[in-house]
């Protein structure tokens, strides 16, 4: 799926709301169309000559705001739309889980991915996750029904030990490796913002509580937790306690329930918070609330993206809105800002201006990349260091 690096935010800057409703006519999908054609228009002009993908990737890393992610200072995130940056670590929630995610590995022969490799292994498995026609039967999307001999090539499935930098921002499958905090993890079951659980290796924020089943005439000590007819109960005084009473009619100031786990919910860092997670009791071991959010305080408003960039993608990308909905009525206003769009990635394809986004490298001469004809006959701007010069 195509990955945005505008915000809807940013085209109140050129419509008003009533006219990109109009133009998308309950059509989300047409936003990021337009934006896909917009940014094939700029790779095509300026791929090459400028790092144009990671200038791109400035805003596509930025995401909304997930509770799940512990987000340190400097991290970008969006809320209603609009790029943040975080001014203080802001923590994520901790949330109880039966399922172990991660296995610290031991072993001194894991190596670290390239980046050229980790950028092959992500698109090995994006493309993975389209199923064929005749393998739609087996394959499942973020599963682990996905068998491995459909991922021949990918470091994890051929024997090699190759690990990622783990990432909050990433999906993990089972089997592969990450390196975190200095040690090696192994996966063993997928997690991720796409399955909506993040679990950072090593980082357990609840602890499982001991149950046992209630009896008539047993004395339980205060803080005692049991199950009663398929519910948990946590006796909180011994006032008025009654041994021949079970837990579901006695009082609730006696016996209390324990309910379900509630990410919504604010629990406190004490031993009789006790929550009810894959039909397992469980008390927190850290503070497993995320950070309440308070603008100016950890957070405050502030735009990564490189200014230019986004100005002529925007530009752009209105444009296609407009050539989807009635392609032979454009507005002149459309129609001029597109040319000068375009006119301004000519300009930048020759260097005739500073688009204020860092040059590619020459791998032969180690400098910036010039134009093919300065290339050619000027290889420096010494004139006695040029080979023609007499």
């Amino acid at each position: 799926m195509y990955r945005r690096f505008l915000c809807d935010s940013d085209y109140l800057s050129l419509l008003t709301k009533e006219a990109l409703s109009q133009l998308v006519r309950e059509v989300p999908d047409r936003i990021w169309q337009a934006e896909e054609a917009s940014e094939a228009s700029i790779l095509e002009y300026l791929h090459g000559k400028y790092e144009i993908e990671k200038a791109l990737e400035v805003g596509k890393i930025i995401k909304d705001y997930n509770p799940q992610i512990t987000y340190p200072a400097g991290a970008h995130f969006l809320i209603d739309n609009h790029p943040y940056r975080a001014l203080r670590t802001i923590q994520g929630n901790k949330r109880p889980s039966s399922v172990i995610y991660w296995e610290e590995v031991l072993d001194t022969d894991i190596e670290m991915m390239t980046p050229e490799e980790e950028d092959e292994f992500a698109k090995a498995i994006e493309d993975s996750f389209q199923p064929q026609e005749e393998e739609e039967a087996l394959i499942r999307p973020y599963s682990l029904r996905i068998p491995t001999q459909f991922f021949p090539d990918l470091p994890f499935c051929r024997g090699s030990k190759k690990a990622r930098k783990y990432s909050q921002r990433k999906d993990y499958l089972a089997g592969e490796y990450v390196k975190f905090a200095e040690k090696y993890y192994r996966c063993l079951a997928p997690n991720g913002p796409s399955y909506n659980d993040i679990q950072v290796p090593s980082v357990t924020g609840w602890e499982e509580v001991e149950v046992v089943d209630w009896e008539i005439f047993v004395e339980y000590p205060v803080n005692q937790v049991v199950a009663y007819e398929g519910y948990f109960y946590a006796l909180l005084t011994l006032d008025g306690y009654d041994t021949s009473v079970n837990p579901k009619e006695a009082d609730d100031s006696i016996w209390g329930q324990i309910a379900d786990y509630d990410p919504n919910e604010r629990y406190e860092f004490v031993d009789t918070e006790w929550v009810v997670c894959d039909d397992k009791v469980w008390i927190p071991t850290m503070d497993p609330n995320a950070t309440v959010l308070e603008e100016g305080v950890n957070y405050a408003k502030h735009d990564p993206r490189n200014i230019n960039l986004k100005k002529h993608l925007l530009r752009m990308a209105v444009y296609e809105l407009h050539k989807l909905i009635a392609p032979h009525n454009i507005s002149t206003a459309r129609i001029t800002d597109y040319e000068a769009s375009l006119q301004w990635l000519k300009d930048a394809a020759r260097f005739a201006i500073d688009p204020g986004i860092r040059r590619c490298m020459d791998h032969t001469t180690h400098k910036p990349v010039t134009d093919y004809g300065i290339a050619t006959f000027r290889r420096d701007y010494d004139p006695y260091q040029n080979e023609w010069q007499i």
